[in-house]
């Protein structure tokens, strides 16, 4: 069995000199309040907060001029800012999600912030597995929180195990395979390395890693049975593209077609803005200004119809395609009047290769892999009658677990997002300079 702790060097020497070390007192599960912010970071007067009791999701954005756009309607386990991860071979229902297992019970986590401030690391801890979509439960114990499933005697579940004499009881149930890591950092006066020119505006980096460090055990064996796993819609005759070497098929302790969200989540009644920017057009410059509606506004940049060929039985999202993966947010169509948002998903190598394989000793990726299918953004003003939904969300092949790799590697899953704020232009501008659009 692979190491429940271990943290790798690499992580511990890029994030805080060595410093790292695992939290003591961990619950994969712990009924809180979602709205408490208990750390924050600021670029510019723009604020970004964040809470320990759910996995370092975001809940809190103040944004200089407007205020907080967040609220109480984000400020959920479930919603605010944060990626999940989920796959089509066990029917979208393997769900690890940085934040914890439903909108009042989160997952506790250890955050350090660096001496000079400008960083927040949220330190490597297991992944929990959201509660499902209101339909599936997988859950039979309940000891850590409420499933909020209304069956009878408050004990049932879907997966078709007998798990009343289940050692660990929900935390079993609930501990994925995974583990999350993650960092938030201020960008604003940063210079990027293919420019001299500084960031200008606030601007804060997300990274983050979903990593399938532990054997296949009994979390996903829940969603290898009965009507939580999907084998047809799932099937991927060959998982990787170039790296490891060799065909893959998807297997049952797998992850196959895997759809990656990242996405902010806004209260509507503290700010709406009226228009959304893309770049859709042949010339990077040209910012295009559509009036917002409550109608979900996709828009593709990127898709591999060779990769999509290994997936037979699943279709792609289609989608009206531009340029660059950017859009902004805001409450004119005048490029130069500050106040708006923008959402960053950059075409850089961390995205460009969204799968590493990992050393375990050193922490050293040993190699990367393209295995986009399909990535899009994705705005959606009424996600429900009183929050919006701005993100990304792509498709990917699919991820291999660590019994089918050399014993001292796992694979994993990695994103880059950047938030901006400032004026069209300038937001336009400033994501050139974190990565050049050509």
């Amino acid at each position: 069995m692979r190491s429940f702790w271990k943290i790798s060097p690499v992580c511990a020497g890029l994030c805080l000199a060595g410093s790292i070390v695992a939290a003591a007192d961990f619950q994969i599960v712990a009924e809180s309040d979602p709205k408490v912010v208990t750390h924050e970071l600021e670029s510019g007067g723009l604020i970004l907060g964040i809470s320990d009791q759910g996995g370092g999701y975001i809940n809190r954005l103040y944004l200089p001029g407007i205020g907080e756009v967040m609220g109480t309607e984000s400020a959920r386990y479930g919603r605010g800012g944060q990626s999940s991860i989920r796959d089509a071979l066990h029917g979208g229902r393997y769900n690890p999600t940085q934040a914890g297992f439903s909108d009042y019970a989160g997952t506790q986590c250890e955050v350090r912030k660096t001496e000079d401030g400008g960083k927040l690391v949220v330190l490597p801890r297991p992944c929990c597995l959201y509660r499902g979509d209101g339909k599936f439960d997988f859950t039979e114990w309940e000891n850590l929180a409420d499933d909020r499933y209304r069956e009878e005697g408050g004990r049932k579940d879907w997966d078709t195990i007998d798990e009343t004499g289940l050692k660990g009881k929900q935390a079993t149930e609930v501990t994925s395979e995974f583990d999350y890591y993650c960092t938030y950092e201020n960008r604003k006066g940063w210079t990027a390395g293919h420019d001299d020119t500084e960031i200008s505006i606030p601007c804060i980096r997300h990274y983050f890693e979903y990593r399938y460090v532990r054997d296949p055990g009994h979390c996903i064996e829940q969603h290898n049975l009965g009507p939580l796993y999907n084998p047809n819609a799932g099937e991927v005759t060959d998982i990787s593209n170039s790296q490891p070497s060799g065909v893959h098929e998807a297997t049952k302790d797998d992850l196959g077609i895997v759809i990656l969200s990242m996405s902010i989540r806004m209260d509507r009644s503290l700010w709406t803005p009226a228009y959304v920017a893309f770049v859709d057009s042949s010339d990077p410059r040209d910012l295009h200004f559509t009036q917002r509606t409550s109608k979900a506004v996709p828009r593709n940049v990127h898709d591999n119809s060779q990769l999509a060929s290994r997936t037979p039985a699943y279709r792609l999202p289609k989608a009206p395609q531009v340029d660059v993966s950017l859009f902004i947010l805001a409450d004119s169509t005048d490029p130069d009047k500050e106040g708006a948002l923008g959402l960053y998903y950059p075409d850089g190598d961390i995205n460009r290769f969204p799968v590493i394989g990992v050393d375990r000793e050193s922490g050293e990726p040993v190699y990367k892999d393209d295995r986009w299918l399909q990535l899009g953004l994705l705005d959606t003003p009424r996600r429900t009658g009183k929050m919006q939904w701005c993100g990304f969300r792509g498709r990917l092949l699919g991820l291999l677990n660590p019994t089918r790799l050399p014993d001292n590697q796992y694979e994993a899953i990695r994103g880059e997002f950047y938030i901006l704020y400032g004026s069209p232009r300038q937001i336009l501008e400033n994501a050139a300079r974190i990565q050049s659009f050509q």
